[in-house]
Order: structure tokens, then C-alpha cells, then sequence
């Protein structure tokens, strides 16, 4: 178990540090042209240090658990322990109960630290080298009531004080245009100030306009939380606010597809974990010579295999081939069915 720890967190630290010289060599150029502080530079890679791990830990482990397994039978202990009476499924147990638990730790993981890190650190990248951030949508926001024919645009959203301003509803049917300067939330619903209300007669043959000095707007139904979203990508969200996002997707009648698949993402990849811990124990066995290197080679293989066919899923899922939780955990159940297989066909 020391042995496997110990591999574990060497081959964590070694994946951690090859995609923080991947991020910095990808923009040591902006760096310079901005001259950007050491300071600056470190405090980003600290900031990303969350996100490699998350990437780093089903790779390392498989590793680990692997090369520790292929050193024990290279060295003829797994012949000793095996002749024992032991099975192998028997000796790898508490390694499956560890991937299990680790698999619920990277889910929160990713919920509580890795999200917050990835944010802040891609708007202090954008910062120091003077350039939008990734994912943000534009200040002005827009909403479509399919059921009642309504569209609403709001120029800016001002968290603080909980105002919107530049408000603009537009009926379909009656023809009406409503628009605001600004309107606040008074905790139940949007209140706009200064307000003109443009009307079409019955006849459509012209408009009328009237001032209206504080208006309810009833037809806004959404509220702060929803207008504080910023971000369009839903990895880049947590739980709650990625429901909210897909909710306000459909409820506009807009396509969700893409963002479900990327919703039940988030659970199928914490996932990882427990798959890569089943076969890194299947073919710990496999190798009795250049085990480093072939535990290191067959790691990365069966984890690019991995990516690859999750991406694919995704794609068909977001194309609409293969349902969103089809497309999030179909790679899951063939790696896990694989795992198994190879478990039972182990040398034991």
C-alpha cells in the first residue's frame, strides 16, 4: 500500500507538472508581448493546478496500481500470495473501495474547487493578456416565451444591485413593445422605471405610445440568480446553475441537447476513476519485464482509448444520434464491462 501511495502521488505530480509546462508554453509568447509579472504567471498556474489534477488522477492511479501489481508479480510475490489461497478479485478490493470513494471525492472536487480555480484563473489570463474571457456571454441578454409569444432583451445585468437596464418586451400577438431605462427587483417581481408602452390598434394601421412611470413587469419571470449566469458552457458550472441554465434553455425553446449531455458529463466522468482502477488491477499482472514502461505506455493508451470514445458519444449525443445520459455514460459501461472481463481473465 506504501508503494502504491507513494507511486500514485509521483506519477500525479509528474502529469500535474507536464500539463502546467503544456498551459505556460501555450502562451509564454503572450506573456512576454504583455510583460506580465513572474508574479502574475505563477499565481495562474496555481490556479490551474486544481484542473490538471482532476485530469491527472485517473491516469496516475491507473498507473500506480498497475505498475505496483506488475513489480509485485515480476518479483514473484503475487505467485507466493496467489498460492496462498488468495484470489486476485480478493486482493484488489480494498483498491476497487478506494477507487469507488476517490470517484465521489473527484465529484466533489469538481464541484467545490476545480470549477471556482478554472474561472478565476481563465479571467486573470484574459486579463493580463488583454483578451476576452473564455465561455462569457455578451453583457445583453435575451429570453423567448414560446407560450405566451413573448421576447425579452436586457441590455447589462447589475448583480449588486440586482437592475436590469435597457429592459425590451416584445409581444407577437397583440403587436405591444414595452421598454424600460432600468428595472429592479423588489424580491417577488421585476418593477421598471420610466417605461413607454407602444401599442398597435386593432386595425394595425398605426401605433400609440404611452409613458407609464413605474411598471410591473409580470412578464419577466426570471429571476436575478438567472441573469447572474455568465458563463455558456455548462463544465464550467456547477449543479445548480447548470439546471438552471438548461431549464432556461427549454424554456425558451431553444436546443438543450448539447448542454444535457454536457450536464450528465459531469457525473460520468468522476467515473473515470473507479473504471481506470478496475483495469489498471486486470493487467497488473501482464507485464513481467519493462514494467515501468509498459504500465506508463498502456496508461496513457487505454486513457486517450477512453477520451477518444467519450468524444465520439458526445458528438452523437449532441447530434442528436444518441440520447444525452446514452451519450454521457455508454463509454462508462463498455469500460466497465471491459474492466470486468479482463478482471475475470486475470492471471490468478
Amino acid at each position: 500500500l506504501r508503494t502504491l501511495i507513494l507511486t500514485f502521488c509521483m506519477a500525479a505530480l509528474f502529469f500535474v507538472m507536464l500539463l502546467l509546462l503544456i498551459d505556460l508554453f501555450a502562451n509564454i509568447w503572450g506573456y512576454i508581448d504583455n510583460k506580465v509579472l513572474f508574479t502574475d504567471i505563477l499565481m495562474i498556474m496555481l490556479l490551474y493546478v486544481p484542473k490538471c489534477l482532476s485530469y491527472a488522477i485517473p491516469v496516475a492511479l491507473l498507473f500506480s496500481i498497475s505498475f505496483t501489481l506488475g513489480t509485485l508479480y515480476g518479483n514473484n510475490e503475487l505467485i507466493a500470495i496467489f498460492g496462498g489461497g488468495m484470489s486476485l478479485f480478493t486482493l484488489v478490493l480494498p483498491l476497487l473501495i478506494m477507487g469507488a470513494l476517490l470517484s465521489a471525492g473527484v465529484f466533489f472536487f469538481e464541484e467545490n474547487v476545480v470549477i471556482w480555480a478554472t474561472r478565476a484563473k481563465q479571467e486573470m489570463q484574459a486579463q493580463v493578456l488583454k483578451r476576452p474571457v473564455e465561455g462569457t456571454v455578451p453583457r445583453d441578454k435575451a429570453f423567448i416565451d414560446r407560450d405566451r409569444n413573448i421576447i425579452i432583451k436586457v441590455d447589462s445585468f447589475i448583480p449588486q444591485d440586482n437592475m436590469l437596464t435597457g429592459v425590451t418586451i416584445i409581444y407577437g400577438e397583440p403587436e405591444k413593445v414595452i421598454y424600460a431605462d432600468n428595472g429592479r427587483w423588489n424580491g417577488k417581481t421585476w418593477q421598471l422605471q420610466n417605461t413607454f408602452l407602444y401599442e398597435n390598434d386593432p386595425a394595425k394601421s398605426h401605433w400609440t405610445c404611452r409613458r407609464i412611470g413605474q411598471y410591473q413587469a409580470a412578464e419577466i419571470t426570471q429571476t436575478p440568480e438567472k441573469f447572474k449566469i455568465s458563463v455558456r458552457k455548462v463544465e464550467d458550472m456547477n449543479l445548480s446553475t447548470a439546471t438552471q441554465f438548461i431549464d432556461d434553455l427549454r424554456f425558451s425553446g431553444l436546443p438543450s441537447i448539447a448542454a444535457e449531455t454536457d450536464f450528465f458529463n459531469k457525473f460520468s466522468y468522476a467515473m473515470r476513476v473507479f473504471i481506470v482502477t478496475i483495469i489498471a488491477a486486470s493487467i497488473g499482472g501482464a507485464f513481467r519485464k519493462n514494467i515501468l514502461l509498459m504500465c506508463l505506455l498502456v496508461s496513457l493508451v487505454i486513457s486517450v482509448v477512453f477520451f477518444v470514445f467519450q468524444l465520439v458519444t458526445d458528438a452523437f449525443a449532441k447530434n442528436g444520434i444518441l440520447p444525452p445520459v446514452a451519450g454521457a455514460f455508454l463509454p462508462v459501461l463498455i469500460f466497465l464491462a471491459i474492466g470486468f472481463f479482463l478482471m475475470k481473465k486475470a492471471r490468478t
